[in-house]
Parts: structure tokens; C-alpha cells; sequence
């Protein structure tokens, strides 16, 4: 029963709705992200927006990505992990590997840290950023005042957030602008990205929305697998 409870939809029930105090939006979002969307319609137009990037035929294109990406990890990581050398931290270098492969698939092209060996600063920036994402929970639980969010908030968080989109501004520009270019066979031509293909080409979305899309992928998709990977 209780499986049913959890897994299955309800048919004759009401729908039980996301709490407003843990997926509360700020006001700079035009609309929710489809992890903080408490609007069950709205929550599947956007399932449906990015469905086809889950499809079988986007994940076996996926899976081509993945395993570059691992074969050139586990390559770094024999040569700078392997005998006579000082080590690497998994916790780290799993980050860099995770956060390469989530990139790629959210805007088309990597942060280059497995080849570089090195965390890039946008990647180092988002962990510290999701480090820190905790503390608006707390605040909303607490109902503290927007206005007095300044008192509780540091100031490291607010740069961080700042920073954080203006990155993620800059990369959805890039990818949005060759979407633009014609090939030479005249047809539209994209930068690979399979999450938001479909959902540039068609031509009708918000910029300050799919920003924070991308946001969601990049936090749900790498720091909580590179977690997992490091046990």
C-alpha cells in the first residue's frame, strides 16, 4: 500500500502539492524551475518540454558522451593516481568528471576539468554554492521576512548567487546564438546540447527560465552523483 502511496498517481485523491515553505522561488524568477514548480500543470509542461531529451534515442546519444568523458577520466586518473604519485581525492576528481558530463549535455560543451586536471572556477563556484543552499530552507521554515534575509544571509552566498547566474546567463546566451546560424545547406543549425535542443529550436521560451533550468540540471545532475560515485 504503501508503494502505491508513494510511486503511483492518485486517481481519486487530490493531488498532494509540494510544500510553499521548501519550494518557496525568488522573486527574480518569472516562472518556477520544474523541481520548484508546485503547479501540477505547469510541473508537466515542463516534464514535457524536456521529455525528449530523455528519450531512448537522446540516451544512447548521452551514453556516447558519458563514456568519452569516463574513458578520458580513468586515463588522468591511472597517470596521476597511480603508483609513485601523490594521490587523488575521489570526492574531488569525481566532482570534475560529473560536472564535465552534465555540462556538456546542458549546454554543449564541457568545463574541460578531467582534461585539464583541475576544477574550473564556475564548478568551484557552484559547489560552494549548493554548500550553502541549506541555509535558505532554514530561513523559510524559520518564516523569516524577505526584508531581514540580508541579516542572516553572508555575503559570500549573495556573490555566489550573483555569480552564479551571470555564468549561467553567459553560457545560455552562447548556446541560444548558434541556433541562429544557417548551415550550408540553409537548414538551422544548433550547438549540441541534449537537454534544451528542442526547446531553442522551437523558439519560444524565457531566457531567465531556461537559465534556471540549467541550473537545476547542473546542481541535480553532478554534485549529488559525484557524492554517490565517492561513496
Amino acid at each position: 500500500v504503501a508503494y502505491k502511496d508513494i510511486y503511483a498517481r492518485a486517481s481519486k485523491e487530490a493531488q498532494f502539492l509540494k510544500s510553499e515553505v521548501l519550494y518557496s522561488t525568488r522573486p527574480s524568477a518569472t516562472r518556477p524551475n520544474i523541481v520548484f514548480s508546485r503547479d501540477p500543470q505547469d510541473h508537466r509542461q515542463q516534464r514535457n518540454e524536456i521529455s525528449h531529451a530523455f528519450s531512448g534515442k537522446s540516451l544512447s546519444e548521452a551514453q556516447v558522451v558519458i563514456e568519452d568523458y569516463t574513458e578520458l577520466f580513468v586515463t588522468q586518473l591511472l597517470e596521476k593516481g597511480g603508483p609513485k604519485t601523490e594521490g587523488v581525492d575521489v570526492s574531488v576528481v569525481y566532482n570534475w568528471l560529473t560536472f564535465d558530463i552534465i555540462g556538456h549535455l546542458t549546454f554543449g560543451e564541457s568545463f574541460d576539468c578531467v582534461k585539464q586536471w583541475k576544477g574550473s572556477e564556475w564548478v568551484t563556484l557552484i559547489l560552494d554554492f549548493a554548500a550553502q543552499l541549506s541555509l535558505g530552507t532554514v530561513l523559510n521554515r524559520l518564516s523569516v521576512p524577505t526584508f531581514a534575509l540580508s541579516v542572516f544571509v553572508p555575503t559570500s552566498f549573495k556573490n555566489s548567487l550573483i555569480s552564479h547566474d551571470r555564468v549561467t546567463d553567459k553560457k545560455i546566451d552562447q548556446l541560444i546564438q548558434p541556433s541562429k546560424a544557417q548551415d550550408d545547406k540553409g537548414t538551422q543549425s544548433l550547438q549540441q546540447s541534449y537537454f534544451f535542443t528542442r526547446t531553442i529550436r522551437e523558439g519560444e521560451f524565457d531566457p531567465v527560465h531556461l537559465r534556471e533550468q540549467a541550473k537545476v540540471m547542473m546542481l541535480a545532475g553532478s554534485e549529488t552523483t559525484a557524492t554517490f560515485l565517492a561513496g
